[in-house]
């Protein structure tokens, strides 16, 4: 009688108190373990799909039938330039409480390109305002817009100093130091303002505001 006590109440401690105990700390660490792994195949999955959904775009835009090889190439390097860049900055430009603002995430990658994709594609093919060829002009629009996109962000003369060496560093590396020096050396704005005031095709007369 005495022994069914003592198991009972061995079986009843289990029961009670050790097993969910037990099984408190299995399903802890196990979703523990599976969610670091989601975040981790997420934050992949989504740099994958950056990569490949930007690059269809811009392939798609500029293509062999509209543009020289020379612009192709230039294209076919915009993806993981950018890429680069982004990973760079978002490691060197830490938030601190002066600079709470330094978050970078792929969210600014992607207004890079949605900023280049508003230039008309006329544009991109015989550039107006500026005396460059077509390669140079879109990868000196690619510079503006991550001075747009990342240098905005920045409040000190050193970390916009660093953003412009680590541009040109990349551009170098990725294209050679020619390319780099016409497009990087001198800074350059992109407006959809400076523009000539629209005319009517057959009078020739002004039909809309006149640029000051």
């Amino acid at each position: 009688y005495c022994s069914h006590c003592a198991i009972d109440f061995i079986l009843h401690c289990y029961y009670c108190f050790l097993l969910p105990i037990y099984l408190f700390f299995f399903f802890f660490f196990f979703f523990k373990q599976k969610t670091a792994y989601e975040m981790l195949r997420s934050l992949v999955g989504s740099e994958m799909c950056i990569r490949d959904s930007f690059g269809a775009i811009l392939k798609l835009r500029y293509n062999a039938t509209n543009f020289k090889a020379d612009v192709l190439a230039v294209s076919n390097e915009l993806v993981d330039i950018t890429m680069e860049l982004y990973e760079k900055t978002k490691k060197r430009m830490l938030p601190t409480p002066a600079k709470f603002h330094y978050i970078f995430n792929l969210r600014d990658v992607s207004r890079v390109f949605q900023g280049m994709l508003t230039c008309p594609i006329e544009v991109a093919q015989n550039p107006t305002n500026i005396s460059v060829e077509t390669d140079v002009f879109l990868l000196t629009l690619w510079k503006h817009e991550c001075e747009r996109v990342f240098q905005d962000k920045l409040i000190s003369k050193e970390d916009k100093e660093w953003l412009d060496k680590c541009m040109k560093s990349i551009v170098i590396e990725k294209m050679g130091e020619a390319l780099a020096t016409s497009a990087m050396e001198e800074t350059r704005y992109f407006v959809n303002f400076l523009r000539d005031a629209p005319e009517d095709p057959e009078s020739g007369e002004v039909t809309g505001p006149v640029p000051d």
